[in-house]
């Protein structure tokens, strides 16, 4: 729905951050209006006030704050990494903000499968069925990796052609396509490092994923984009490869953690 209402009021209507704004809210809106109505359907009613248990609110925060954490800090690497493009001009600026918007799209798919991994994972580990989850794993990655296919083909080789959806601004288009060549690399990189996270999340590891991705944001995907922007010639190409390259380091953490957390349980 995001998606649908940016394509209609950012390139269509032309109204920019504003529309992009009203695309958020007004999807967000949506999504809780649908929430209300399909949980008063199931259970009859929504809120119930009780005592608090404390027990509970403590494993969720336990739980959630370290993925939060992370969140935020990867979303300031990104930020970080958006400036970087802003001091290499307006037409670099303007099209990784364009390609922004195409990746929002494209990551959909492997966050939709981090977070049914995830749900997944929790129950089968809550019923003791850790081979079925360990399967699962890979399932996922070979199912994400077909579609991160596909998109990765249409990143690297039609780049140009997602960018005109926003724009038609033929400098802008051209620095898009550049740096969609850089995430195509990690359009595949994030099928298998997603499925991963959500195998770990359903584990409840939530503080090893936070410190994978504290050390892909902070150490590698950072300092690279400044590295790779400062070499003779750079453009969007080489800024967009901080990221792939930050997500070969975090698969690296994931698998060396995988085989830990299999011998703990012995699977």
């Amino acid at each position: 729905m995001n998606v649908f209402l940016d394509l209609i009021l950012v390139a269509h209507f032309k109204m920019g951050a504003s529309g992009a704004a009203i695309a958020t809210v007004t999807a967000q809106a949506i999504s809780l209006v649908a929430f209300y109505f399909l949980a008063q359907r199931r259970d009859g009613k929504i809120f119930e006030l009780k005592q608090p248990d404390f027990t509970v609110i403590k494993a969720i925060m336990k739980l959630g704050s370290p993925i939060a954490l992370q969140d935020f800090l990867i979303n300031i690497s990104f930020v970080v990494i958006l400036a970087i493009a802003n001091t290499m001009g307006v037409t670099a600026s303007a099209g990784i903000g364009v390609g922004e918007k195409a990746t929002a799209f494209i990551m959909l798919l492997p966050i939709a499968f981090m977070q049914a991994m995830a749900a997944f994972v929790a129950q089968n580990v809550g019923a003791k069925q850790h081979n079925r989850a360990r399967k699962s794993l890979f399932y996922g990655m070979g199912a994400s990796l077909v579609f991160a296919t596909v998109m990765a083909y249409i990143s690297f080789f039609h780049g140009d052609a997602l960018a005109r959806i926003f724009t038609q601004n033929r400098g802008v288009v051209d620095a898009t396509a550049l740096y969609m060549k850089s995430y195509a690399f990690d359009v595949l990189m994030t099928a298998v490092f997603f499925c991963f996270v959500g195998y770990f999340n359903g584990y409840g590891k939530t503080q090893f994923v936070m410190i994978q991705g504290l050390i892909g944001a902070l150490l590698f995907r950072i300092p690279l984009a400044f590295f790779l922007t400062s070499l003779p010639g750079a453009n969007l190409f080489y800024l967009g490869m901080a990221t792939p390259a930050s997500s070969v380091v975090q698969i690296i953490l994931c698998v060396s953690y995988y085989w830990m957390l299999r011998r703990k349980i012995c699977i």
